[in-house]
């Protein structure tokens, strides 16, 4: 809290009520000490420690040091704490024998037998050492002999009960050190006696609380004893402690009321003796008073017993004053209690006695003190008010009710309390947790608690009494509050006073509608008669506020004296409610107390003044969704509206309300006759229309289109129907219902079909409309879903339930501010939309409930068309919805005539029938008799010709027209289709078979590249099986009768056999193989095949090696065929052949034409044998098999098996004086790593070109693996020299790629090649780079045969392994 800018008195804290020390012996003795006995004490603090494992605090210890009187000491059965004497204290400076054996020892005697008659063994014996006495006597014994003796004779066990203190009145370091000892002796004796006699107190205390379900129990005499428990921690200056005890006896009174409720007469025998009803007769405001002495307490105790308690404690304050046949009632937080006089009627017969009440109650004490943090009570309802304002509210409570609880007393600890601004937050917080709920709580506040105890306790209330009370009090403390502060303060704390200014008015509203003051008449002889009742119950007024000019009492009084004086003081106190809500921005409670100020002058009959709450206070409601404060607050906007002539205001919330299923049914048809009654009545101006929102008469709930694509062409019925759901009770007859359209023209419009506009409508072609409600700042809808959470308390000693309740985590988020909008309830503003496009519907009478609506248009103009606003029209009255939502739309377009041409499968395969699907879009155009469709016959296409080929006639919503057949006529260059007759917008379907002929591309040479190996060719093959199936693609002309210009279509084929072939040789027999792979999804059984050369010469023969029976190949699947070639003479280099075989489905169904066979043409070149290669493993000598890991004698044999041929002659052959010879490399490569080769793995030879002619080459190799290994691999290749002419037209780089050795002119004199192919090669860069160099050209696989193709050698592992690697293949 900030400190204030002036500097406040300080505060001395003094107790009403201290420690009671008795003082025995030498009086004129401690008359001299107590001076600084009194200021010395409390200066040092002391540590108490409690049992319960409470924790120990530190305090200040005062007393109240009295004469010691055998009257003092308590007697059996006082219970009373306030009055015992916690320490006896024997006082006597006595230093003389003689003086001590005559008079002090019996003095003693007597004193300590009074104490052990009443059982009180707490005293001190104090002897007072007084030098000056001893110089005046010169015999006197020493002063140890003294305190011995008495030590002797009183303290034989407890030598400590005696305490020596030297010269008290001097200033001196060894009277200092007396002191010490004395007082911390002092307050150790006193603390002690606390802890005793205070633990004794609480036990006691808590046995009488166990015996509350007993009968007879009473709740009174509890309350007195435990309020005797918190005037000791009072008297200790532990405020929390005391306030703890407060809290405890108002949640034990409130479950006695509740229990007194529903217990009947055995549960009121535990307040009251009393018998008959109890009423009130007396309710006079509270009373800011000083406190009475507390020794009238006492009596009051005997007195209260066996009376009636109405409303004890309501809060943590304490009600210090009971009294006979009354009730203390505490204002929470504020130093003061309100006394309501409440008096048992005697039975009949009887009269009831009546006691003189007291004159003023107590005031409790207010202390600042620091705050417990441990301190843990029950929020009251003015908590809840509060929290539910802003965080501002309950800033400081904690702090202003530990400053309730000061030492000092009566008005003065008022005013010092109420200086602060921040501490009289408290006040008015208790104050209006004692009254009763706030305005602020809800739209119609809450229930005052003395109703509720009222009725529970069967007490008789006069009507109003309450009210008064309420209002006095609450003004009481507004006026205490503004003299004890200034204006700032004030102004600060208008937060927390503001609520009772609220409540201040709604009491007076209640008493002025109570007594007649608001009505128009004003009030009769029964109001008058309440009127001075209530003032007669005010009783006089104190004498304190007798000269007060404007004291609540007066203001009451004059209140209820006329009409004109209690509009003037309730729209005073009204007004300065809205003000002081709005300066500390509670819109809300603002418009809630002008709601009670709109419906004052609506009695007043001045409805221009009320309106303007009204809608603010509607405009709340709407907002937090109050659903039947909205409904009531709708009402009493009408009749402002009505008498305000506000036509089309009053029709809006006329129709709002016929439509609000909170309102009976005959108010509902109340209001929907107004509209009606509105509606037939003729206006002046034929034009005038008042235009009103349609969600308060009916809502739209959907729309569906006829054709439910909303697409339609020109010329085309589109029909459009609505569902609307009349909220009116009655039926309602409707002179037309209108939708206004928008058209618009989108660019290139023409270009839209009716297929691509389908694509962007709604599937079923409902629309739904989301339901409409008034606006208002923040929707429900919009609002986050409340977090509720469930809360247990349980017991800590028992772990028994105790509470459970519910709350709201994101309250935060629910009840935060709204932001302001518009004025609701007024007239819409919405403009009609006379466009030249209406849909209409007229005579309807629209029942209660849904009503289906059906408007029907012809489309005439292409383009799209928006639905804008709906539109219901009574007369006069049109109920209008300015803008559809979401955006609805039908479009109407103009086609042109289209042809389309489609296969029906996926791909359309090549040699056998596929239909194709014809659609013909009539568009604009009219298909007559006689027009046909003119299509220019493709060369390898055929259009097939069916007698039964149908045509079907569609609608443009695809429903079937009729079905008729085709006629298809077809010549060598031209196809004539002729089309049936089908009117505009219209679709004709048929479909036709087309052929397209087999055949495949033509290739040259084998299948693989020249120089590859089998296994690198069969790798590929298996590679290129997956592909694509190749396509063919014919164009056809087709000539439309709509159009001058010819259609050019095209259709692919794909060809569903994919062939390849392959020359196989077995030394010089040579062999053509064809391979036919299926790519398609059918299944073909395949007949006939067969292969031919050029020419069918005996000297060239190919020998079919197939079955004549037909083969089914299937899908994904291949079939081979196989020729063998023979020939008498030199074959020639190339040979040119003609594969051709037929083909059908295989589902074997009748084919319409017969199929043509599908063909195949390729070439093969160099397929004559030239060179046979052996290849032979030799074990070493000496040895059967060869061994891992030993050299063995790989030997390779080239042996030419022709003369020279014509493919000899080339640049590597030479000619010699003999012969013809041509220069070869060969490569042994060992692909699957089982061989070393040691030595040179290639090398060039010279090769004679004659028959026979063979050339050996010797090598070692050593296996790496035992088992049956292949024999590696041996390759052929021709080796060029550089002087080629080919060669010289290549780069370096060309050469390098090529080659697979690296070799220079001394080739033969120089190592044949490294170890493996990769070592053949030079590396790039090299000092070869840019000379022409030799290269290699690998002979085509027919011209070599490997004859050990196949070949195992045995290898076994050698005798020294000690792992055995075994190689199985």
């Amino acid at each position: 809290m900030d400190a204030p800018e002036e500097p406040l008195p300080p505060v001395i804290y003094t107790m009403e009520n201290k420690p009671i020390v008795t003082c025995a012996g030498d009086q004129n003795l401690f008359t001299s000490i107590y001076p600084t006995l009194s200021q010395q004490l409390p200066r040092e603090p002391m540590e108490w420690r409690r049992s319960y494992g409470r924790a120990p605090k530190m305090i200040h210890l005062e007393s109240n040091f009295v004469q010691f009187k055998e009257e003092l000491l308590p007697k059996d059965g006082n219970k009373a704490l306030l009055t015992f004497p916690f320490l006896h204290i024997y006082w006597t400076e006595c230093c003389d024998t003689e003086v001590y054996k005559a008079t002090v020892k019996d003095d003693l005697t007597k004193w300590q037998n009074v104490l052990k008659a009443h059982s009180s063994v707490d005293w001190l014996i104090v002897v007072v050492e007084n030098d000056a006495k001893k110089k005046n006597k010169t015999n006197i014994l020493p002063r140890a002999s003294i305190v011995d003796k008495i030590r002797n004779d009183f303290c034989n066990k407890q030598s400590d009960r005696c305490v020596v203190l030297s010269d008290p009145l001097k200033d001196s370091s060894r009277t200092q050190e007396s002191w010490n000892a004395f007082l911390t002796k002092l307050r150790t004796s006193l603390l002690m006696s606390f802890t005793k006699n205070l633990g004794k107190f609480e036990d006691d205390m808590r046995t009488l609380r166990e015996k509350r379900t007993e009968p007879g129990w009473s709740f009174c005499d509890y309350f007195m004893v435990q309020e005797e428990l918190a005037f000791v921690f009072e008297m200790l200056q532990q405020f929390e402690d005391a306030l703890v005890q407060y809290d405890e006896l108002d949640a034990l009174f409130s479950q006695y009321v509740v229990n007194f409720g529903a217990g009947g007469p055995r549960a009121r025998a535990r307040f009251s003796e009393a018998e008959g009803p109890l009423m009130t007769v007396q309710w006079g405001g509270r009373s800011l008073e000083l406190a009475v002495p507390e020794l009238r307490r006492g009596s009051c105790l005997h007195s209260v017993a066996g009376k009636l308690v109405l409303w004890a404690l309501r809060s943590r304050q304490r009600a210090r004053q009971p009294r006979p046949h009354s009730v203390e009632l505490a204002l929470q937080g504020e130093d003061t209690c309100v006394t309501v006089s409440v008096e048992a009627v005697a039975p009949a017969g009887r009269e009831a006695s009546r006691e003189p009440r007291c004159s003023s109650p107590p005031c409790p004490d207010v202390a600042e003190t620091p705050a417990s943090p441990n301190r843990n009570t029950t929020q009251r309802p003015a908590d809840r008010y509060m929290d539910a304002y802003g965080p501002a509210a309950g800033a400081s409570g904690r702090q202003a009710r530990q400053a309730r609880a000061s030492p000092e007393g009566g008005a003065r600890k008022l005013q010092s309390l109420l200086r602060r601004a921040s501490e009289s937050t408290e006040v008015t917080r208790q104050t209006c947790g004692s009254q009763g709920s706030s305005p602020g709580e809800g739209p119609a506040g809450g229930p005052h608690p003395g109703y509720k105890n009222e009725h529970r306790l069967g007490v008789s209330v006069p009507p109003g009494a309450l009210d008064c009370w309420v209002f006095l009090s609450c003004l009481e403390v507004l006026q205490r509050i503004e003299g004890c502060c200034d204006r700032a303060q004030v102004d600060a704390n208008i937060a927390h006073t503001v609520g009772l200014w609220g409540y201040a008015t709604e009491k007076l509203k209640s008493l002025g509608y109570l007594c007649g003051l608001v009505s128009e008449k004003g009030p009769n002889s029964e109001d008058l008669n309440r009127i001075v009742d209530l003032l007669a119950g005010l009783g006089a007024e104190r004498p304190e506020t007798a000269n007060t000019a404007q004291s609540p009492y007066k203001k009451l009084k004059e209140a209820l004296s006329s009409v004109e004086a209690f509009e003037k003081h309730y729209l005073d106190l009204s007004h300065a409610a809205i003000e002081m809500h709005t300066s500390i921005g509670r819109l809300r409670s603002a418009k809630f107390v002008g709601k009670d100020l709109a419906e004052f002058y609506m009695r007043k009959k001045s409805p221009q003044k009320a309106e303007a709450y009204l809608q603010g206070a509607l405009k709340n409601y709407l907002a937090e969704g109050w659903a039947l404060p909205i409904t009531h607050t709708r009402k009493q906007l009408a009749e402002c509206q009505k008498h305000l002539g506000q036509t089309e205001n009053y029709l809006q919330t006329s129709s709002l309300l016929a439509s609000d299923h909170h309102l009976t049914e005959d108010e509902r048809k109340h209001f929907c006759q107004e509209i009606l009654r509105f509606a037939d009545r003729q206006t002046d101006s034929p034009g005038q229309r008042i235009i009103l929102p349609l969600h308060c008469f009916a809502q739209l709930r959907d729309l569906h289109f006829t054709p439910s694509t909303a697409v339609v062409h020109v010329g085309g019925v589109l029909s459009v129907e609505i569902t609307l759901c009349s909220q009116m009770p009655i039926p309602v007859h409707v002179e037309q219902v209108a939708i206004s359209v928008h058209f618009s023209i989108e660019k290139n419009n023409y270009r839209k079909t009716a297929e691509w506009l389908t694509k962007h409508k709604a599937s079923n072609g409902v629309i739904n409309f989301p339901a409409e409600s008034p606006p208002c700042p923040a929707p429900q809808s919009q609002l986050p879903a409340p977090e509720l959470y469930e809360v247990f308390e349980r017991s800590p000693s028992d772990n028994s339930l105790n509470t459970t309740g519910i709350i709201c985590k994101n309250v935060h988020m629910l009840l935060r501010r709204q932001e302001s909008s518009p004025a609701l309830e007024t007239s819409s503003g919405v403009a009609l939309d006379d466009g030249a496009h209406v849909l209409k519907c007229s005579g309807v009478t629209l029942e209660p409930g849904a009503n289906r609506l059906t408007f029907r248009t012809q489309a005439r103009e292409p383009g799209t068309y928006t639905l804008r606003q709906l539109c219901a029209s009574l007369g006069p009255v049109c109920f209008v919805v300015p803008h559809l939502y979401p955006p609805v739309q039908y479009d109407v377009y103009s086609q042109e005539p289209q042809l389309r041409v489609e296969p029906l499968a996926d791909s359309l395969l090549a040699g056998i029938p596929q239909k194709v699907k014809f659609t013909v879009t009539t568009g604009h155009y009219t298909v007559k008799n006689g027009d046909s469709l003119q299509l220019s016959n493709a060369e390898a296409m055929l259009i097939l010709c069916d007698a039964e080929n149908r045509a079907v006639i569609y609608s443009n919503v695809r429903e079937k027209a009729s079905d008729v057949l085709l006629r298809v006529q077809s010549s060598d260059k031209v196809t004539s289709i002729s089309l049936p007759a089908a009117p505009a917008y219209h679709v004709i379907e048929f479909e036709l078979e087309v052929l397209s002929l087999p055949s495949a591309p033509v290739t040259g040479g084998e299948s693989g590249v020249l120089g590859m190996t089998e296994s690198q060719r069969k790798h590929k093959d298996s590679r290129s099986a997956g592909r694509c199936m190749a396509t063919a693609e014919h164009k056809v002309s087709i000539d439309c009768p709509w159009s001058i210009y010819s259609t050019v279509i095209a259709l692919t084929f794909s060809v569903p056999f994919r062939t390849t072939h392959s020359l196989l040789s077995a030394g010089t027999r040579k062999y053509v193989q064809v391979c036919v792979q299926n790519l398609s999804e059918l299944d073909f059984e395949l007949s006939e095949g067969s292969l031919v050369g050029p020419d069918s010469s005996a000297d060239l023969q190919l020998v079919p090696l197939n079955t004549e029976s037909p083969q089914r190949i299937y899908s994904k699947q291949s079939v081979f065929f196989v020729w063998e070639l023979k020939w008498t003479r030199e074959p020639p280099p190339s040979l040119r052949c003609h594969f051709s075989v037929g083909f059908s489905p295989a589902s074997g169904g009748r084919l319409s034409v017969p199929l043509k066979p599908y063909t195949y043409e390729f070439q093969v070149e160099n397929f004559f044998t030239l060179y046979n290669v052996r290849a032979e493993i030799l074990p070493p000598s000496g040895m059967e098999h060869c061994r891992t890991g030993s050299l063995c004698s790989l030997e390779v044999t080239i042996t030419r098996l022709s003369d020279l041929l014509e493919v000899d002659k080339d640049e590597a052959l030479t000619e010699s004086d003999e012969y013809f010879s041509t220069k070869l490399m060969y490569e042994v490569v060992d692909n699957s790593s089982n061989w070393a080769v040691c030595g040179k793995s290639s090398g060039v030879i010279s090769m004679p070109v004659a028959a026979r002619a063979t050339h050996r080459v010797h090598m070692e190799v050593m296996p790496l693996f035992a088992g049956y290994l292949p024999l590696p691999d041996v390759r052929l290749f021709k080796y060029l020299p550089h002087h080629s002419a080919h060669s010289s037209q290549l780069d370096a780089d060309s050469w390098i790629e090529s080659d697979g050795l690296s070799v220079d002119k001394h080739v033969d004199d120089q190592p044949d090649g490294g170890r493996s192919r990769a070592g053949a090669h030079p590396a790039p860069g090299g000092e070869h780079r840019g000379l022409p160099m030799p290269r290699l050209q690998a002979l085509p696989p027919g011209q070599v045969v490997n004859a050990s193709v196949g070949a195992q050698v045995l290898v076994v592992p050698s005798r020294d392994d000690h792992v055995l690697e075994v190689s199985v293949t």
